[in-house]
């Protein structure tokens, strides 16, 4: 590996063998064009890591575009990625280039495949194949030199069987895959992210780098995280500044449901640690994870939005959850 590989793969935090993983797949793919998938629960770093490719490519220099696909309806995102021709349609009072055009020679990093259309997936069928596409109300081809990265935290083989997901667009995704893992089978990573979101914290902040007592240390990594590193940074964030003139995060300044899991399964744990190791800790882990659902539905009175964007995961994922844990809410 090139020293750049290695600076820029640096940057994907973690020393547990699942994150070594990828990073060894990701910079032997880094210097080629090749189109990426980056499967994985929501919050787990997928961008992050789309980022860290694209800059360990020869592409590094240019532009890094990022789309999330759920975020816009069907015609703006067709806008926004192909660009449109003046009085294409209404309101469109100037020529506009679209994303694609902008970042050409870079990367498009496109987040939420799933939620794409099916006429939108067949444009980009051509681009992956040709790299040519035509602007809304155009004609002439626009002619494009981009490496794709895409991510989707749903099962896009089973959105092919419901007919939601083109087999073509599938078939040429699928041939790179990497899974980013949950931050629950990361062990002792779930420590460096959070002594890397303090250190962030202090130099946003101006104020003094907090650190973490041995039983809040304990307790973030005893809690199954079901909104991966994205509901682990907002936890720090809210803990440092609970925390107020201490130096210390403590269990005080952590949320009711990490600074109680511990005591509140304890009991309950010793019915699963029964089996090989790996089955007590596939089982403590639904056990922690069932239980921070429980919570969340609590707080917010059963209302199913409010309690995902607790736990920082989208609500069609708390649905399959709760689905899967037969909790009542």
């Amino acid at each position: 590996m090139s020293e750049k590989l290695h600076i820029e793969f640096k940057d994907l935090i973690g020393t547990s063998s699942a994150i070594q993983n990828v990073r060894e797949i990701a910079s032997k793919i880094a210097p080629h064009k090749i189109t990426v998938l980056i499967e994985g629960e929501t919050g787990t770093g997928k961008e992050w890591l789309a980022r860290a490719v694209h800059l360990a490519s020869p592409r590094t220099d240019r532009e890094f575009v990022s789309i999330d696909c759920s975020s816009f309806s069907d015609a703006f995102l067709e806008a926004e990625l192909f660009g449109y021709l003046r009085g294409s349609f209404a309101g469109a009072i100037h020529d506009k280039k679209g994303l694609l055009e902008l970042a050409d020679g870079g990367t498009v990093f496109l987040d939420h495949i799933s939620k794409m259309s099916l006429t939108l997936q067949g444009k980009l069928v051509r681009v992956l194949n040709s790299g040519v596409f035509y602007k809304i109300g155009g004609v002439a081809e626009v002619h494009v030199d981009l490496r794709f990265v895409l991510a989707t935290e749903v099962d896009l083989k089973a959105q092919v069987a419901k007919g939601k997901f083109r087999d073509d667009l599938y078939y040429q995704l699928t041939a790179m895959r990497i899974m980013m893992p949950p931050l629950r089978e990361r062990g002792e990573d779930v420590i460096q992210f959070a002594e890397h979101f303090l250190d962030g914290i202090a130099k946003r902040t101006g104020g003094g780098r907090k650190t973490l007592t041995n039983e809040a240390r304990i307790l973030l990594k005893s809690y199954p995280w079901p909104g991966n590193i994205r509901e682990l940074e907002r936890e720090l964030e809210k803990a440092n500044a609970l925390s107020g003139e201490h130096s210390e995060i403590e269990r005080v300044h952590l949320s009711p449901a990490i600074s109680k899991k511990k005591q509140s399964i304890r009991t309950e744990a010793h019915g699963v640690l029964t089996g090989s190791l790996k089955d007590q800790k596939r089982k403590v882990i639904a056990l922690l994870e069932r239980e921070s659902i429980r919570e969340a539905l609590k707080k917010t009175d059963g209302n199913r939005t409010r309690a995902a964007e607790l736990l920082a995961i989208s609500r069609q994922e708390l649905i399959r959850k709760v689905a899967a844990y037969k909790i009542k809410a």
